[in-house]
């Protein structure tokens, strides 16, 4: 059986040059009968009251008649579909998002005034700053790297007591790993990131060309270049997350029109990868990732599109595991669901910890309050890295996240995205 999920396959290739890695997990077959679950109407249970969350002067992300792909193709209508397959929450779907996001101040102080906390402490001794571009195998690598490395230099500007010669590795460290992505790049057509290789992503006999730009990098790369673009004053970098943004939005981006409709009014989905093989391919963790990678592009600096797009595919999750608690890899959207065909895998470790910082940044309690409630049921059944990873970004509001992630960090190191969520200020 092929595997489906490249994202842990990438990941491995992280954890190798850091220190970490677990093995992959066997993904549903793609290839087998759909069966898929007949829901009820109440996707969205407990919801508060409906908003229109879409800019007055936002383009209609659901219109794709000629929508730019990878392969060169637009992205055409499917058939009409079976209103069966979908989940009807039509009058229960809202989110209420705000005009701008809390962020920290961060003054140009040239030394600390404030002493580590424990987790900085933490960080600080078992993080190995790379600070050569080249070091970079993959764009995930890179991408968690940066985000660790500049969310770490930020909280330094802000006064945190780093050590002088930690602080300015740091900054290199985060220039590093964004000028990495910045020129990797141009492989694939310079506004996304994939694989270095063609990749059948579900198993299906249709096979992606190594041109093809996926969620799963693009998403971890406009992330840490808008960090970086912060953390560094650099406008170019967040120039390059905006643009990539831009054309995985309008080319592999859904909501309640258009084709592959979604039923929730309020709801978007960003879909597997920008190739015509994957469309209609919902991935939940690869949606959230594209859907966190929006609203930091709108953290720092307003972009109302990206606000509206962003947090309606993170409705789309929260309604995943909150309404129906769906701990599989595919969403409930996805034709080829089933239920129960892959629960608890590692990419768990992904959505609950995504869907925490999209609350964060949302001003979310209820959406919190399902990361809280998706770690608490991942935990005791995935593979150890991972549920450290989750765990680290868990650890300030979660005392047995905590002692797990710093158990975790302390015997394998900070190299790895468990660093991500140790200094991560959201």
């Amino acid at each position: 059986m092929r595997r489906a999920r490249h994202c842990l396959l990438l990941l491995l290739a992280a954890c190798s040059e850091t220190g970490g890695g677990t093995p992959d997990a066997t993904a549903p077959d793609a290839s087998a009968p759909s069966d898929v679950h007949q829901p009820d109407d109440a996707f969205i249970a407990d919801a508060p009251v409906p908003i229109d969350l879409a800019p007055k002067d936002a383009p209609d992300q659901g219109t794709f008649d000629a929508a730019p792909t990878t392969d060169g193709t637009a992205l055409d209508a499917p058939p009409p579909e079976s209103a069966d397959t979908f989940i009807d929450a039509r009058g229960l779907d809202s989110l209420v998002p705000t005009d701008t996001v809390s962020r920290p101040e961060v003054p140009p102080a040239d030394t600390g005034t404030r002493p580590l906390d424990s987790l900085e402490a933490l960080f600080e001794r078992r993080f190995s700053p790379i600070t050569s571009a080249s070091r970079f195998s993959v764009p995930a690598s890179a991408a968690y790297h940066c985000l660790a490395a500049a969310s770490a230099y930020r909280r330094a500007r802000a006064g945190a007591a780093f050590a002088p010669a930690f602080r300015d590795a740091l900054r290199d460290a985060t220039t590093a790993a964004a000028n990495s992505l910045v020129a990797t790049a141009p492989r694939w057509g310079g506004a996304g990131w994939g694989l270095d290789m063609a990749w059948d992503a579900f198993g299906d006999g249709s096979t992606n060309p190594a041109s093809t730009v996926y969620a799963f990098q693009t998403g971890l790369a406009i992330w840490c270049l808008v960090e970086a673009a912060d953390a560094l004053d650099a406008p170019s970098y967040r120039a390059l997350a905006a643009r990539s943004l831009a054309a995985y939005r309008s080319g592999a981006y859904v909501n309640s029109s258009g084709p592959y409709p979604l039923p929730c009014s309020s709801c978007g989905y960003f879909f597997y990868s920008m190739n015509r093989n994957d469309r209609g391919r919902r991935v939940k963790n690869t949606n959230i990732e594209m859907a966190m990678a929006s609203l930091a592009l709108h953290r720092y600096g307003a972009d109302s599109t990206a606000l509206a797009t962003g947090a309606a595919a993170t409705l789309s999750q929260y309604g995943e595991v909150h309404s129906y608690s769906n701990y599989d890899y595919l969403s409930r959207y996805d034709p080829r669901y089933r239920v129960g065909a892959s629960a608890f895998d590692d990419h768990n470790s992904f959505e609950a910890y995504l869907l925490l910082r999209a609350s964060q940044l949302l001003r979310r309690s209820d959406f919190q309050s399902a990361a809280v409630a998706h770690f608490n049921a991942f935990a005791p059944r995935g593979t150890e890295a991972y549920v450290a990873y989750a765990a680290c970004h868990f650890a300030r509001i979660l005392p047995t996240a905590r002692s797990t992630c710093v158990r975790w960090v302390e015997a394998h190191g900070a190299t790895n995205p468990a660093g991500v969520g140790l200094v991560m200020d959201y």
